[in-house]
């Protein structure tokens, strides 16, 4: 691993993913990048630690909405 990557999560968990879009710093558990990118920061390319390597990350039901449209058409990103 490059760099400094600290062990906990702001909520306590262990690091496991970061998020270069969010910050150069912005390290999260699992939970916490999962429940950040399904609900807001869409376009963000999070990353997870596996092996040593950070690897693209894809966040499970992340659904793209507009609160301030009504349509009946919506798709969840893959």
């Amino acid at each position: 691993m490059e760099g400094f990557v600290p062990h906990q999560c702001n909520c306590g968990k262990t690091v496991e993913s970061r998020c270069r879009d969010c910050s150069f710093t912005a390290y999260f558990c699992l939970d916490c990048c999962n429940h950040l990118h399904q609900t807001k920061h869409h376009f963000h390319h999070p990353e997870i630690i596996q092996d040593g390597v950070w690897k693209l990350h894809t966040v499970p039901d992340r659904t793209l909405s507009n609160p301030y449209h009504s349509c009946s058409f919506s798709y969840t990103r893959k």
